[in-house]
């Protein structure tokens, strides 16, 4: 049976291959704190951010 370990980036520095695809900031820093979140983690919902109402009329 052959295994992949996925959690670890090992493989990846073992590897003579520097190189990278994604800019030296991506994503960029967060502005302002993070969004108010309930106490479950799923589904996510921002309890302090509501939609426009432009896109309230899209769905």
């Amino acid at each position: 049976m052959m295994s992949v370990e996925m959690l670890s980036t090992a493989q990846y520095e073992k590897s003579s291959d520097k190189r990278s695809w994604l800019p030296q900031y991506s994503p960029p820093p967060r502005a302002g704190s993070r969004p108010q979140m309930g106490s479950h983690p799923v589904p996510q919902r921002q309890l302090a951010h509501f939609p426009d109402d432009e896109v309230k009329a899209v769905f």
